[in-house]
């Protein structure tokens, strides 16, 4: 019958199966889904925040929703229900598959799974509801009533490793999280407090409040905003300040008067008047018309007294709308005046700009805007401001003016242009080239007769160029280059060119490295070219080959040695090409007479073998000292071999297949003959054998043990436990007494193996102490077909009592 409501009516001896408590189940779970679909809005209840994950190694793109409870929107056979959504512990989630530069949106979802068992005897009766995180880029594919939105997620890429870049709750301006709460057309309550995260007390509440016969609510909190526009119907009583938002206004109209007020009776702020015409508004005191500031807008007919903005009693800002005319009072009196034409009037006096932050304003205009007289004026043109003069042009330091030319006036000339040449000088009055500099310097580092160049953006320097003088450290009748750290270059007055010294001893004199540029230093004068050291490379060959770096060359040979002590060759090279180490005659392209010594460098030493310009094979030695080891490989696919005799008896291919008399070995370990042994000292040993008629593995004198230690498990497939009558002789029986007191000393337990970091359980015996039917004979082990062959001995006995005790009752087959 659809939806209809059942539940189950009780009665004593009823029989309930297990659909019967299902379908009480049911009831139960509509029940309390319609009661939260109805009465409470979908939505997070608690908890189920989204944070960086900061459990140890965790990925850097990794999330932790912390545990929580939500209720969702579903359709459940035929009718909405809410399902509540609970996450018991804090879950990680990751977002690295995303990728960088992605917004990920994080939901929790409803989920029903079948419990784990309790054991392995049990079986699953239980059914495990939690929250499951779900996780997108788009939202219009997620179902948002059946899934609950959490936030969302920015990824980034830091070193080229997908990271979280920050969480958000919000989006768009609105919030992303929604709240579960009260649901229904009315709530009737007598004060609803209002809680805040992580605040213990003083909550803002709202109560209802009786005022008289007029019924209100009251709002109690340390301050209450409004977002968006407030309409009052009557009137508004505010008992404390009232503060404005930046960027939000308080608009009064003219039609009404409006007035605020403090605790006085006169208003602080009023629309003085009605109507548009004739309205002000004033800012101040009524006890006090010298405390405001009144904004007058009176337009009337032309010539009519205009807008004013008037300041107490004592300065008043008048304009007159029609003429463009602005007066400036203060005291009564006109000060300064703006007519019709733009004319700037100002009153008496000189005309003086004061203050730190003030400026004289000459406009945009393209013009001279100074003249000062007999052609000379300051003004600016498109990209240029000019200094325009008929004579010369001069900078003085200190001094008074004197009609003179070129006269300082008691000061200093510091810079003249002279007006017909044009030539600047520096020092001097009568510059005789395009720039003159004069000074007179003696002291080692003086700047008397310098010249500097100085960069004050990061990285730049100061550099300075002198004329030497007797005292000075650039040399007498030199020059130099020099910058704060020291002299970089210097020219004595016989030429020599000091580089790094200021004691140039030959013609070029230089303390410290030498860069040629690409070029070659000839070692022999005249034309001859066949002596030299130099850079050959790209352009610049040498013997048709691109080096890319330096050749030492002679005519036909040449030697790398030292002098002191006598002079000794340590390296020699002839016209060949060939090169000799101990030897002055070397016969090949490397001949070494005495000792090769390769030595570790970082613990790894090398002799490599090419083939073209691959390495085909190499020789190596890493690590140090004691614990160095050799090596000898290739670095192809190909194949490394040890030869005796010029045959092959140890091949290792490029797959890693290792032949031992075999040159193309098929497996990891590849060997043709008839044996491989293990031996130990004592002379036993293990032979894995194919030198008969099947395969075997002999121990001589030992147990065979298969053991894994790292205790995982052994498999061994097709295995058969031999038991032919063929291989088994003293037969006996085994007695229904012997099997029982044998089953009874078998006592069944749960362990683990020592050593076992997996921490897995097993079931089992301890073989020191059951029956020696069924254990080793050295107590270590337990057979499991000795186990069987007495569980059969027990079952067939008991089988036999059955059969007895029901012929003794009379019990029918």
């Amino acid at each position: 019958m659809g939806n209809e409501v059942r539940s189950i009516r009780y009665f004593d001896g009823l029989f309930m199966k297990a659909e019967e408590f299902i379908l009480e189940q049911n009831y139960h779970t509509r029940m309390r889904r319609i009661h939260n679909r109805y009465l409470h809005s979908s939505g997070i209840v608690w908890g189920l925040e989204i944070l960086k994950s900061k459990k140890p190694g965790a990925n850097p793109a990794d999330v932790t929703i912390t545990q929580g409870m939500a209720l969702n929107k579903v359709e459940e056979d035929g009718e909405e229900v809410s399902k509540e959504i609970i996450l018991t512990d804090d879950t990680d989630v990751s977002l690295s598959s995303y990728g960088a530069g992605k917004t990920v949106y994080i939901y929790i979802s409803y989920s029903r799974e079948a419990a784990p068992k309790n054991s392995e005897d049990s079986k699953n009766i239980h059914w495990l509801e939690e929250g499951k995180p779900v996780s997108g880029t788009d939202r219009s594919k997620i179902n948002e009533d059946e899934n609950v939105l959490l936030g969302k997620v920015s990824l980034i890429s830091v070193n080229g490793t997908v990271t979280v870049d920050k969480i958000d709750y919000e989006e768009g301006g609105g919030s992303l999280r929604k709240y579960a709460g009260f649901s229904g057309k009315s709530l009737q309550a007598e004060k609803i407090i209002l809680a805040i995260d992580g605040v213990t007390s003083g909550f803002a509440s709202i109560e209802g409040k009786l005022t008289g016969v007029n019924k209100g609510i009251q709002i109690n909190s340390q301050i209450t905003g409004f977002s968006g526009e407030l309409s009052i119907g009557d009137k508004l009583g505010v008992g404390g300040n009232v503060q404005l938002s930046d960027n939000k206004s308080l608009v009064l109209g003219y039609t009404n008067k409006i007035s605020l007020h403090n605790n006085n009776a006169a208003p602080e702020l009023w629309l003085e008047a009605t109507g548009q015409l004739s309205s002000a508004l004033v800012i101040g005191t009524a006890f006090d018309p010298d405390k405001q500031v009144k904004v007058k807008y009176a337009p009337g007919a032309v010539g009519a007294t205009a807008g004013e903005l008037r300041i107490g009693q004592d300065v008043k800002l008048a304009g007159a709308f029609t003429h463009g005319i602005t007066t400036l009072y203060t005291n009564g009196m006109e000060r300064l005046r703006i007519d019709a034409t733009g004319n700037v009037i100002i009153g008496t006096g000189h005309l003086r700009i004061l203050g730190l932050d003030t400026f004289l304003d000459f406009g945009a205009d393209l013009r001279q805007m100074l003249n000062l007289g007999n052609g000379c004026g300051i003004g600016v043109q498109t990209w240029t401001q000019y200094y325009r003069s008929t004579g010369n042009f001069a900078w003085y330091v200190g001094g008074t003016h004197n009609d003179a030319e070129l006269n300082p006036g008691g000061g200093t000339v510091a810079m003249v242009i002279k007006r017909v040449s044009g030539n600047v000088g520096i020092g001097t009055i009568n510059p005789p080239q395009k720039l003159s500099i004069s000074g007179q310097e003696s002291s080692a580092h003086g700047m008397g007769a310098a010249i500097g160049i100085s960069n004050a953006a990061p990285g730049g320097a100061n550099w300075y160029l002198r004329a030497g003088a007797t005292g000075t450290s650039t040399p007498e009748s030199g020059f130099s280059i020099a910058d704060d750290i020291g002299y970089r270059l210097v020219i004595d007055k016989s030429g020599n060119v000091g580089i790094g010294t200021n004691s140039p001893g030959d013609k070029l004199d230089v303390e410290g490295s030498i860069r040629v540029n690409d070029n070659t230093i000839w070692l022999r004068g005249g034309a001859d070219n066949n002596h030299g050291i130099g850079w050959y490379g790209a352009g610049k060959l040498f013997a048709t080959a691109n080096i890319d770096g330096p050749a030492v060359f002679g005519c036909s040979g040449g030697a790398l040695g030292t002098a002191c002590g006598g002079q000794k060759i340590a390296l020699y090279w002839n016209a060949a090409g060939n090169v000799g180490i101990g030897t002055e005659n070397p016969l090949d392209l490397l001949h070494v007479k005495g000792k090769i010594r390769v030595e570790e460098s970082g613990g790894l030493s090398q002799i490599h073998f090419y083939s073209g310009t691959s390495i085909g094979a190499f020789l190596e030695n890493t690590g140090l000292e004691q614990t160095s080891t050799f090596r000898v490989g290739t670095k192809s696919n190909n194949s490394l071999s040890l030869y005796t005799n010029n045959s092959a008896k140890l091949v290792i291919e490029g797959t890693g297949n290792v032949g031992i008399g075999i040159t193309n070995p098929l497996v990891k370990v590849h060997v043709v003959g008839n044996r491989i042994r293990l031996q130990k000292g004592n002379g036993h040993y293990l032979d894995m054998r194919a030198d008969g008629s099947a395969f075997d593995i002999e121990s001589l004198n030992e147990d065979l043990y298969i053991n894994n230690i790292s205790n995982t498990s052994v498999r061994i497939k097709n295995f058969v436990n031999i038991s032919s009558r063929e291989m088994k002789e003293n037969f006996s029986e085994l007695s229904g007494k012997e099997a029982f007191e044998t089953l009874e000393n078998l006592n069944p337990l749960r362990f683990q193996y020592k050593g076992d970091t997996r921490g897995e359980l097993h079931l089992g015996f301890i073989a020191e102490d059951v029956s020696r039917n069924v254990a080793t004979a050295d107590r270590k082990g337990i057979s499991p077909m000795a186990i069987i062959a007495v569980l059969t001995r027990v079952v067939k006995e008991q089988q036999k009592m059955i059969l007895t005790l029901q012929e003794s009752i009379g019990f029918a087959k």
